[in-house]
């Protein structure tokens, strides 16, 4: 047997009901020289026996069982066995298309500063709820290494079982971490801080399911808490390296007391960062001292050179995020240089 071009690793945990379709997805891809690895994280349900039965028949599925460890651990567990350069990403629950190996295969070679690359989704599933719509459709929307990087403190930005990354990632900033914190963002977040190069096929290529058990619905490491902690620690860092000088004024867009709360995530009520002025549109809020900080219009923002401020949107509508943006681009305000979204 040839060796594999890709190594797909699949972290599994009380995934019967589904793993089967998942496997089989891959078993029909067009692209054939892969290996797929199966770490069951100690399952109690039939998802071994599924798994073994289809590894009994396709030499190319490994099939290793453990104790429960999480999907971090055993995801990792995964890629410490994987051949490949290439390592490919797949939950238990979700469908690769036919064609989707390939069409990551043949990019990362045509793209060798390409350091790691997702494709688009689709949600499915008996119920997909309206969140995970939202944000896979926000996710689709990202599409260029330039607006990955820009964008991923709002949430993350590509979607975990859709990645294929290039070997030297882990090898050179780490596998994923265990923590009180997603850990699939928390790597997307350490990546990019490294200066990882993601892009994204503009083409949906993983059916991503929804379903009651899922891990993000059902984990408190994939709580609205834990991830704001996590965009903190790595906003932070991004500020300290990548940030404005200490003599440019600092404004957040949104002086509610929402936004206000999140603030502590961020280090800005520890005088890491000093706040100049709010900046909102409600009238009853606008020409108020909220904690000794003056809330401002839009209109009153300063946009002459040497004056211009760093602004952060905090605004947590997604409706009003697009209209932020367009108010600031109009004006000459350029992400990461002028302004960051984290909400």
């Amino acid at each position: 047997m040839q060796p594999p071009e890709m190594s797909v690793v699949m972290p599994a945990y009380n995934a019967g009901r589904y793993i089967r379709e998942a496997i089989q997805s891959i078993q029909a891809q067009s692209f054939r020289r892969w290996e797929l690895i199966v770490v069951d994280d100690g399952s109690t349900d039939d998802t071994g026996t599924v798994a073994k039965l289809l590894a009994d028949v396709d030499k190319r599925i490994r099939y290793v069982r453990t104790d429960h460890l999480g999907v971090a651990k055993a995801a990792n567990k995964a890629m410490r066995l994987a051949k490949a350069d290439l390592i490919v990403r797949m939950d238990a629950d979700d469908i690769s298309l036919p064609h989707r190996f390939v069409t990551q295969y043949d990019w990362m070679r045509k793209h060798p500063e390409t350091d790691l690359l997702a494709t688009k989704v689709r949600c499915f599933g008996e119920e997909v709820g309206e969140g995970l719509q939202v944000y896979a459709e926000w996710s689709n929307s990202l599409t260029t290494a330039k607006s990955i990087a820009a964008m991923r403190f709002i949430d993350a930005p590509v979607v975990q079982p859709s990645v294929c990354l290039r070997r030297s990632v882990i090898e050179n900033h780490g596998a994923y971490r265990d923590g009180d914190f997603p850990e699939d963002y928390e790597a997307w977040l350490r990546w990019l801080d490294a200066g990882v190069c993601f892009e994204k096929i503009n083409e949906p290529l993983l059916l991503w399911r929804d379903h009651g058990h899922k891990l993000t619905r059902t984990h408190s490491n994939y709580s609205e808490e834990a991830i704001w902690r996590i965009k903190g620690k790595y906003f932070d860092q991004w500020m300290q390296h990548h940030g404005p000088s200490d003599a440019r004024p600092l404004m957040i867009w949104g002086s509610g007391r929402k936004t206000r709360s999140r603030l502590d995530y961020f280090g800005f009520h520890e005088d890491k960062h000093r706040i100049s002025s709010y900046i909102d549109i409600d009238p009853r809020k606008t020409g108020q001292i909220i904690e000794g900080t003056p809330v401002i219009r839009p209109d009153e923002i300063p946009i002459e050179s040497g004056k211009k401020p760093f602004i952060l949107s905090m605004v947590g509508s997604r409706d009003a995020r697009p209209l932020i943006q367009s108010y600031l681009h109009k004006r000459g305000f350029k992400v990461e240089q002028d302004y960051m979204i984290l909400a």
